[in-house]
């Protein structure tokens, strides 16, 4: 026998009820799951600036002491201007040592050392742990494998639908990802990033951190990769002070939350959902 009219209307209204409830429960986490975004993404976006500058101000004390050397400014410094600039600091090279660093450091052959070149070269060497987390967020990037992060990489991981340039109709959602992949590319851009250029885009931003420590935690902030708990031989092994040791950045690091791009640059985090990767990139609200 079916129930009366009137119970049917209370088991029907105490089910909405509490599907309106269950609602609620939803947006509210929903609003806070977002709140928590944007406050993730200011912090990130304040590290970002401080960053750039005091890269900026590294880049402008070594612009000075380079047109200090160019004694004729074409912007390029001969073997003569290098030897002779390194004696007023009280490094002295004969003619053919200085020759010798210069074909050295000359990447483009040009028989000189530009700008670039030459701030290259005064880049300090960099750490293992500071190779090894490079080396994880390059792999992290490095979908496919190969060695090489494309586009193709990036599409399906990252999404530039909510770029403001793509709903303008400014860029494609290709041109975004191609963009974002050209802050580490070299300057021939190819649309492909190496490890290689992957690691020499960093070493400019190594330089001006002074330590091991500021350099990883801003690697794992910017790129959302979990470092193995201390204690864990392979993370002692990098970061604990085993420097002869070698591990694959695999063993000392493992993915952590998804994240978001907002723009071609800046990389914010996001709560990973149940998505199969999805590191820092999603370019959602712009610049």
């Amino acid at each position: 026998m079916s129930a009366p009219p009137a119970l049917q209307i209370r088991e029907a209204n105490a089910h909405l009820a509490a599907v309106h409830r269950r609602a609620a429960e939803l947006e509210a986490r929903l609003d806070a799951a977002e709140r928590t975004v944007h406050a993730q993404a200011e912090r990130l976006a304040l590290h970002d600036q401080q960053l750039r500058a005091a890269l900026d101000e590294l880049g402008r004390a070594k612009d000075r002491f380079f047109r200090q050397l160019d004694r004729d400014r074409s912007r390029s410094l001969d073997a003569d201007e290098f030897r002779q600039g390194l004696a007023k600091l009280g490094l002295v090279l004969d003619q053919a040592e200085a020759e010798g660093v210069c074909r050295k450091w000359d990447r483009d052959g040009s028989g000189t050392l530009d700008l670039e070149e030459f701030l290259r070269a005064l880049r300090p060497p960099m750490s293992q742990a500071r190779e090894a987390v490079i080396a994880a967020a390059f792999a992290k990037l490095d979908r496919s494998g190969d060695g090489v992060v494309t586009v193709d990489d990036l599409r399906g991981v990252y999404s530039g639908r909510a770029h403001p340039k793509v709903r303008s109709g400014e860029w494609t959602e290709d041109e975004v990802l191609r963009r974002f992949l050209d802050n580490f590319d070299s300057s021939e851009k190819d649309g492909q990033v190496t490890l290689a250029e992957f690691q020499d885009y960093y070493s400019g931003v190594s330089a001006s951190m002074n330590t091991d420590e500021e350099f990883v935690a801003m690697m794992t902030s910017a790129w959302q990769l979990s470092p193995r708990k201390p204690g864990d031989p392979r993370w002692e092994a990098v970061c604990g002070g085993h420097p002869g040791r070698k591990f694959r950045p695999a063993q000392v690091w493992s993915e952590g939350q998804g994240g978001i791009l907002t723009s071609e640059t800046k990389i914010k985090p996001l709560k990973k959902k149940s998505v199969k990767h999805q590191p820092n990139q999603k370019m959602a609200n712009g610049e």
